[in-house]
């Protein structure tokens, strides 16, 4: 392997795939032949060969471990923080079926080849498959009732979306960076830099989308330009309103669907967009009017499927202030150096819309600033609902309402006319045809409006730029004089929906058209991913009877594909498409007339299992293979459909689930103790940390299968150092001396403040009654060995000594002299007198050393003679090393420390290589750690025991 890679450069990828025979050794539930295969060859394998070199030169290499019988074979072995250019996938098999060698690697074949035909669907953007999408869709090809695992680390150990993994597998639909059917076409490739880095909520493409006019009738490869025509009076009216420091009140644009509000919003915002300007300005010049660029404080978010939370963070970030609820925000507005614009598009599309209203947008434009200006000037567009009406009126009295159905029907079929035309004149086929376009766009004008009224439900520059794309697709031989234009013109259907309708029927050869389009009209937030899509799509194909079987992923690529103009598509989190339907009206549309038409019986429940099926059955579901939209969404669905329980009460879920979805779930009733409950929502910390907090707390509110399950879950990597009990005292213990003694360990603790003593068990944390007289207050202790076994030598505040030896309840007299009682080997020594200087002695290299921790986070080795120092790792810890001790095994001296931060440090001085093993709630008092990997540490809760294993750290041997 080192030959293999020390000729390999540096910007390489290797994959190196390692797979063979596992053996079952002594203990195992199935008996083997063989001598047993233990864990610590991986360890082997990743710290001591060639992996393991600190080699900058070396590629980065991603390893993949597919092995029979890997569950049992790798049992010792608990996944750690890799070497810093090593990734890993490793397949464990399952708890009752441990699985033929090649299963991990078939699976993965299979994966490979879906991502070759397309089906996993990776945004074209994306030059290569991150790898915990890789992963995930792995994962959901395993069986899921067996527990089989796989494991993806990193050399962060997190393994997820969070590390940037080497693009290992390439992108087969990647675009050059170029988004096929979106940024491809609506932005200029200038704008691609600012678009990597705006905020989620800003939704810079749906701003860009609606300011282009219609990207839905782009050509193919083709990019737009600004075909944003007309408006003359809202444009000026608006532009003056944004340029105006001055302005008052709220501005509001109301209209039906199709009206043009949002792509009204859409030219102001890209035009005052401080960035976004310039990298939008083809979309925007050739509108009349636009506003001038708002330097500082300016904010803009799509509401659509958004929740209040989540808009007040949005504004929050962009506005570069700290707020999470309403309440912040105000304040953190208030307190700005410039009265900020807020611009809010689609409020109607929100599931609470009256919230923003209520507790965001009215006191944002009603209570005032310092200098009597109101907090924000707040530009939204809403359709005219009656319970947005103190919005409205609002507008209306003080402010500026543009009212988009109420526009003179000349000016109105002027403007469509416009636009249909530059429309049209941007297409290959009608490019030089000046009269059958000009014909075609006057008479499709003067139809829609003259069947428009005040009360019309859809907007005419929407459905005739939807009839202008179906004159584009019919090819330009369809239409060759001015009286066939006029005929094309006026067969225009007169709403949105029988536009809908005539598409769909023109189609039947897609069986799965109208299922896919009404699934995706009961998709949440940004859209749905195409996975899901197949697994739900049979409810909506079905006439109540037996459900079809589910699309294929050619079938579903297919059908994305013939209704893409009615789409819009944004990337997930992972890396995947997401898809939603352009307009909330035709999502509302489809699954009404799915209801009306008597559809799938009770099919928010098939939806609900539906969600679920590709992740087994509780209580051990595997959320490790759920796609980020079934994390977001799930709950809010189980709500409605009044299973929300089985989540409440599923803490893989609960920790894994997206904080914007779990929100106000803290004081529902769950089946776990509620302390447990509120540490699983807690979103502070990375998964990893929040999954140790979580058992420690099980722990001590009495579930220890709850703690055990939670640190080693049936589907994912194990935490690295499982807490096994945890044991409250008061005062906590500055002293732990653990006492291995045959099959059984004794802890005697010690707090030295108070003089109060306790032996605990090893195994079970239970305390051990003690015998004996009264004595005066302990002040230290310190493990010696005295003829072969090891002890607690304890010393009271008189000098007098004493011993504690497992199993005997009472303390033997030592006498006041303890010269003969002194270690009589190094490294026994678990802290010094000064707990924020703790030390202990050690033998390394053939000399007595001290090794200590410093009050900056430091840990040092010294010569205990000379003093000189002769090895360190600065700043491990942040703050104070508060507890500190030295050990040996098989791959020499091991310093282990704690600190007033609570993590616990790992420390081979020989190869200077460290990593955190815990990270605890509470400051490290002390600790210890016996020969077989059990950690004992004392924090503000008491003492908890913690069962592991301690890196490797042998050298390397070879290069092979």
């Amino acid at each position: 392997m080192g030959f293999f890679l020390e000729r390999r450069r540096s910007d390489d990828l290797c994959v190196i795939y390692l797979t063979g025979h596992g053996t079952l050794g002594p203990g195992s539930r199935h008996r083997g032949a063989h001598d047993a295969l233990e864990g610590h060859w991986l360890d082997h394998v990743l710290s001591v060969g060639p992996l393991g070199s600190p080699d900058a030169l070396w590629p980065p290499v991603l390893l993949v471990v597919d092995i029979c019988h890997a569950s049992e074979a790798l049992s010792p072995w608990q996944p750690r923080h890799l070497p810093s250019h090593t990734w890993l996938i490793l397949g464990t098999g399952g708890r009752h079926d441990y699985g033929p060698v090649g299963t991990l690697s078939r699976r993965i074949v299979s994966t490979l080849r879906r991502l070759g035909d397309g089906a996993l669907d990776v945004d074209p953007a994306l030059p290569a498959v991150p790898l915990h999408m890789l992963a995930s869709e792995v994962r959901r090809e395993t069986v899921y009732d067996t527990g089989e695992k796989v494991i993806v680390l990193g050399p962060s150990g997190r393994g997820g979306p969070d590390d940037d993994a080497p693009p290992f597998f390439p992108n087969p639909a990647y675009l050059g960076g170029r988004r096929h059917g979106r940024l491809s076409r609506t932005a200029a490739p200038g704008a691609l830099p600012f678009l990597e880095s705006t905020d989620g909520g800003l939704d810079h493409q749906h701003f860009m989308e609606r300011a282009s006019g219609t990207s839905a009738v782009a050509e193919h490869g083709r990019g737009i330009l600004g075909r944003f025509t007309g408006r003359h009076r809202e444009l000026e009216a608006l532009s003056d309103w944004l340029n105006d420091p001055e302005a008052r009140g709220p501005a509001v644009v109301t209209g039906a669907p199709g009206a043009g509000k949002s792509a009204l919003l859409g030219v102001l915002v890209c035009a005052a967009h401080p960035e976004l300007r310039e990298a939008s300005r083809d979309l925007w010049q050739r509108a009349h009017r636009t506003p001038l660029p708002v330097r500082t404080g300016f904010a803009a978010v799509h509401a659509r499927q958004r929740g209040l939370s989540e808009i007040c963070a949005s504004l929050a970030r962009q506005l570069d202030v700290t707020a999470h609820d309403p309440r912040q925000f105000l304040k953190a507005a208030k307190g700005m150096s410039v009265q900020p614009v807020i611009v809010v598009d689609a409020l109607d599309e929100m599931a609470k819309g009256t919230d923003v209203v209520d507790r965001l947008l009215m006191p944002l434009s009603l209570k005032r600033r310092d200098d009597g200006r109101s907090l924000a000037r707040v530009l939204v567009a809403t359709r005219d609902y009656p319970e947005f009406g103190r919005l409205i009126d609002a507008a209306t009295g003080g402010g500026l309402l543009v009212d988009l159905d109420h526009v003179p029907p000349d000016e109105l079929a002027a403007d469509v006319a416009e636009y249909v035309t530059e429309i049209l004149r941007t297409t290959r086929g009608f490019r030089h045809r000046g009269s059958v376009v000009h014909t075609f766009a006057r008479v499709l004008a003067a139809t829609l409006v003259n069947r428009s009224s005040p009360q019309t439900a859809w907007g005419a520059f929407l459905v005739a730029g939807l009839w202008a794309r179906t004159l584009v697709n019919s090819g330009s031989d369809a239409v060759n004089t001015m009286d066939e234009a006029v005929e094309a013109a006026r067969r225009v259907p007169q709403s949105l929906t029988k536009l809908l309708e005539l598409e769909l029927r023109s189609r039947p050869e897609l069986f799965w058209l109208r299922p896919v389009l009404t699934a995706l009209g009961t998709a949440d937030g940004q859209g749905m991913p195409a996975s899901v899509l197949r697994r739900i799509a049979p409810i909506f194909a079905s006439d109540g009877g037996t459900l079809p079987s589910a699309p294929s992923s050619a079938a579903v690529k297919e059908t994305l594909g013939a209704a893409r103009f009615y789409l819009r598509t944004v990337t997930d989190t992972n890396g995947t498409l997401l898809y939603r339907l352009f307009h909330q009206s035709v999502a509302d549309y489809l699954v009404d007339d799915f209801e009306r038409s008597g559809g799938t019986p009770g099919w928010r429940q098939a939806l609900l299992d539906r969600l679920f099926a590709s992740l087994g059955s509780p209580p051990t579901r595997n959320w490790e293979a759920a796609e980020p939209y079934v994390l977001r969404h799930v709950m809010p669905l189980a709500r409605e459909v009044g299973r929300e329980q089985e989540l409440f009460d599923d803490p893989e879920f609960l920790i894994r689930a997206d904080p914007r979805s779990v929100d106000d779930l803290r004081f529902v009733h769950s089946g776990l103790p509620t302390p447990v409950f509120v540490q699983l929502l807690d979103r502070r910390a990375p998964l990893r940390e929040r999954r140790m907090a979580a058992s420690l707390t099980a722990l001590r509110a009495g579930d220890a299968e709850l703690a055990h399950r939670l640190a080693a879950p049936f589907h994912g990597a194990p935490l690295s150092w499982v807490p096994w009990w945890t044991t409250p005292l008061s005062p906590p213990p500055d002293r732990i001396v653990a006492l291995p003694s045959d099959h059984r360990t004794e802890l005697f603790v010690l707090d030295t403040g108070s003089g109060g003593h306790w032996v605990l068990e090893g195994h079970t944390g239970r305390m051990v009654e003690a015998e004996g007289p009264d004595l005066p207050d302990l002040v230290d202790a310190e493990r010696i060995s005295l003829a072969g076994h090891a002890v607690a030598l304890v010393t009271d505040e008189t000098g007098h000594q004493w011993i504690h030896q497992p199993g005997t309840p009472r303390l033997i007299d030592a006498g006041r002299s303890a010269a003969s009682w002194r270690p009589s080997e190094p490294g026994s020594l678990p802290s010094g007198p000064d707990p924020a200087d703790p030390s202990a002695r050690a033998l390394f290299d053939g000399r007595l050393v001290v090794c200590g921790g410093t009050r900056d986070g430091s840990v040092i080795v010294e010569d205990a003679i000379n003093g000189h120092r002769i090895a360190g790792r600065e700043g491990a810890h942040d703050g104070p090393v508060t507890a500190l001790v030295a050990r040996y095994d098989a791959s020499g001296l091991s310093v282990l420390s704690g600190g007033a931060d609570g993590s616990v440090w790992s420390w081979r001085p020989r190869r200077d290589r460290g990593e955190r093993v815990l990270l605890l709630d509470g400051p490290v008092r002390a600790l210890d750690i016996t020969a077989d990997d059990a950690l004992f540490v004392s924090s503000d809760h008491g003492v908890s025991a913690f069962r592991g294993i301690l890196p490797a750290a042998q050298e390397r041997t070879g290069g092979g």
